[in-house]
């Protein structure tokens, strides 16, 4: 059923490609706010990824040298997905700690975790 009043509806779209929207879908206050987000700097990039890397983790693992460099560096172009290799990354410790009794997260860790994520792009 559709309803007669669509005051109380709202419609959000994301895109990343601005400029293949139809302009027709744009005009005549169809939409009343637009938001923009820019891609991070790599000094932001690289402070979100110190300290959620440091909450995901927490005092289970080290940190080993490298890491924080090979992140910012595969992540680059990328902030979208950092949450999620994030995840893989600590994943991969997990394992690690599991098979061989070693709690760190290295640059193998980033390796291993940007190969599964980003294997189809052949990034990693």
């Amino acid at each position: 059923m559709i309803a007669k009043n669509h005051r109380n509806m709202r419609t959000k779209i994301a895109t990343n490609h601005v400029d293949a929207i139809d302009l027709a879908v744009l005009r005549g206050g169809r939409f009343s706010d637009r938001i923009f987000f820019d891609v991070p700097t790599s000094a932001r990039l690289e402070r979100y990824i110190v300290s959620r890397l440091r909450q995901m983790a927490g005092a289970r693992y080290v940190i080993m040298p490298g890491v924080r460099d090979r992140l910012n560096e595969v992540l680059a172009g990328r902030s979208t997905d950092t949450d999620a290799l994030l995840q893989k990354v600590i994943d991969a410790a997990a394992v690690r700690v599991l098979r061989h009794q070693v709690a760190e997260i290295n640059s193998d860790d980033v390796r291993a975790a940007a190969s599964s994520m980003f294997a189809q792009s052949g990034a990693g």
